[in-house]
């Protein structure tokens, strides 16, 4: 008995590893899914377009062109790639925003901001009047027009076209001659030449009055110093007492004859 009953139970035991082992060989062959991407870190953190930046993470393709990089939603151009590491150039039209990395259909977007800082390379005309049109060339700045902040020495303007090049904003009423400033999120650049304000008279009151009489001229473009003020009544110079960007109170010095008056 003990004869016959060794051969079976070994050839069992053979049986069992033999479905085992293609169990396991089997589960070899099968492809891992594909992971995750994820960004740990990019460099640099601020740049221009044009600007080559490396973003460092895992999961990334080897293949350049199986990666799709974006700067707040602007495609750019990857240039080298390994799983680990991505080179892309930041796009002409990127903006201030997050990073975004897709792999296998699989996206992964920057904890943090990439800041393209605008730049302002003109504007014309470089004087005008309150509600006139100015035309602010450059980089960076955001196709959106309701993303671009601009402000006329301190004083917010509308912008009624925008592209990454070009602004076009409306010279705000209530302001006076001074620097531009961009704001795009949290990068901003200024202007080191002045905007000029032309000065313009809407209305004053009384329209007349004696010598030493307080005058209140209404309009725009006027300066909030009321020493860079410059106010006649014919050929006298009057006093301002007081100024703002839209307003001037003036007193009717002596020798005053009845005339134009001019700011």
């Amino acid at each position: 008995m003990a004869k016959l009953f060794l051969p079976r139970l070994f050839a069992t035991c053979l049986a069992v590893a033999f479905v085992v082992f293609n169990i396991v060989s089997c589960g070899e062959d099968e492809p891992e899914p594909p992971q995750v991407p994820s960004i740990s870190s990019f460099s640099p953190a601020v740049g221009l377009p044009g600007t080559v930046v490396t973003i460092s993470g895992k999961n990334f393709d080897a293949t350049a062109s199986n990666n799709t990089v974006k700067f707040s939603s602007i495609a750019a151009t990857v240039s080298e790639a390994t799983t680990t590491s991505l080179k892309v150039t930041v796009p002409v039209e990127a903006v201030t925003g997050k990073i975004e990395v897709i792999t296998n259909d699989m996206s992964a977007i920057s904890a943090s901001d990439f800041v393209v800082p605008p730049v302002i390379t003109d504007f014309t005309p470089k004087s005008g009047v309150a509600g006139s049109n100015v035309t602010i060339t450059g980089k960076g700045f955001s196709s959106t027009a309701a993303n671009n902040i601009v402000a006329f020495n301190g004083v917010t303007a509308t912008v009624s076209a925008a592209s990454a090049t070009s602004l076009t904003v409306q010279v705000p009423t209530a302001g006076y001659s001074g620097t531009i400033s961009v704001k795009i999120g949290s990068a901003s650049v200024t202007t080191t030449e002045t905007f000029k304000y032309h000065p313009v008279i809407t209305a004053f009151d009384p329209t007349s009055g004696p010598i030493d009489a307080e005058i209140t001229i209404t309009g725009s473009g006027f300066n909030s110093d009321p020493e860079s003020n410059l106010v006649k009544i014919g050929n006298v110079a009057a006093t301002v007492v007081s100024s703002m960007a839209n307003e001037l109170v003036i007193k009717v010095a002596e020798g005053t004859e009845t005339g134009l008056i001019t700011v």
